[in-house]
């Protein structure tokens, strides 16, 4: 025990010396996500600042329309008769085009239905949010003829509205921040996979094949210390430094989002689903970590290393996402029983609140076996002279 106590020490004292691992590793996270959220929170009050202030409409059709008087009277809108509207709409020009039938107002007139097209580019963000507004503004107009007609027939305003429909979620949140929390409480899991793996990927590939190219394993191999305290050792090494990692990802995405898009409640878990979920990430954790140190020990060099790593862990980052749009309620069985999967999928129902206990034994049962199996291939490899001291 005092072996890998000594040997873990070692390597975390090696590790925190090195400053690109301090940088890249953990503070880089806590940097980047606050600059990430506050640049897209800012970028979007920014576009919506800009229609606020002005906005370039194409108008085909009835120019002469109640509908144009309307938009004229609107003091950030600057409308546009070209004939040419379609090309402006392509190169931002135009935000929108308004196509308006030139029977527009007579079918109004006539009690007659008609139509009213808004012309938008699907590949630009501001056009649809100028068409979101612009369609607030029609809104008001079509409610406006509404209670004209109701009112010419000698009826109240509320005939057409016998009752309203108020719709609310389970919890006190309003439904934008409802709509964004539940997105990103989709998308936790899928993150937590992600920001625990990829800082042991340069770190595993310099713990055994790094130390083969400087010449430095050989002798530690020659010392009293036990290959399985080594492998322990460097082992709770990476474990140690993925979590750190986690944690500091983890909390500066969840502060940024908060601050930055008001989510307020939307984003609280439960300390039972916090539990479940750390026991399972360090599942996940063990596995993946000796199967890299397995790997870097077969591995001749750092370069060799990187290679065979990136080969194993694109497939665990693939098996992350299969998940990310999955309703967390509806879950079918067979997710289950597929590794990584698997545990994306419980931590999902963990943070909607459902602890289902089969769901967790099965899940549970096959995140043992992986352990078992990695930390049977790690030793493995660690016992073979052919494997350490390949050429």
């Amino acid at each position: 025990m005092n072996n890998f106590f000594t040997i873990y020490k070692k390597e975390l004292i090696d590790i925190f010396r090195d400053r690109k691992t301090i940088i890249f590793s953990i503070l880089l996270p806590i940097l980047i996500y606050p600059v990430m959220f506050g640049l897209v929170n800012y970028m979007m009050k920014d576009m919506q600042s800009d229609i606020e202030k002005k906005l370039d409409l194409g108008v085909k059709g009835n120019k002469d329309s109640a509908i144009v008087s309307i938009l004229k009277e609107q003091k950030n809108i600057t409308l546009h008769y070209d004939d040419n509207l379609d090309e402006k709409l392509k190169k931002g020009d135009v935000s929108l085009i308004i196509d308006i039938p030139n029977e527009f107002d007579q079918n109004i007139n006539d009690f007659k239905p008609t139509t009213l097209k808004l012309v938008y580019d699907k590949d630009s963000n501001k056009s649809s949010m100028a068409a979101s507004s612009i369609r607030a503004i029609f809104d008001s107009y079509y409610k406006s003829i509404v209670n004209a007609r109701i009112e010419s027939k000698g009826l109240e305003k509320n005939f057409l509205n016998p009752f309203d429909i108020q719709q609310v979620t389970t919890e006190n949140v309003k439904d934008s921040d409802q709509g964004l929390g539940s997105m990103m409480i989709g998308m936790l899991p899928t993150f937590i996979i992600i920001f625990m793996l990829t800082p042991t990927l340069t770190i595993a590939a310099d713990f055994i094949a790094g130390e083969k190219e400087r010449g430095t394993f050989e002798p530690l191999l020659s010392t009293s210390v036990s290959r399985m305290s080594i492998m322990w050792g460097k082992l709770a090494t990476l474990a140690t430094v993925s979590i750190i990692a986690l944690v500091a990802s983890m909390t500066a995405m969840g502060g940024s989002l908060k601050y930055n898009f008001k989510l307020g409640n939307a984003l609280n878990v439960t300390p039972k689903a916090l539990v479940l979920i750390a026991l399972f990430s360090v599942f996940v954790l063990i596995s993946v970590c000796a199967v890299e140190m397995a790997i870097s020990i077969y591995a001749k060099s750092i370069k060799e290393a990187n290679s065979f790593l990136g080969g194993i862990t694109a497939p665990v980052f693939i098996l992350s996402y299969i998940p990310f749009m999955m309703d967390a309620k509806t879950v079918k069985w067979i997710y289950f029983n597929i590794p990584i999967v698997n545990v994306v999928v419980l931590m999902k129902e963990f943070l909607v609140g459902i602890f289902n206990t089969q769901h967790i034994l099965v899940v549970a049962a096959w995140h043992v076996v992986y352990v078992i199996l990695s930390i049977l291939f790690v030793k493995i490899m660690f016992s073979r002279e052919e494997v350490i001291f390949r050429s």
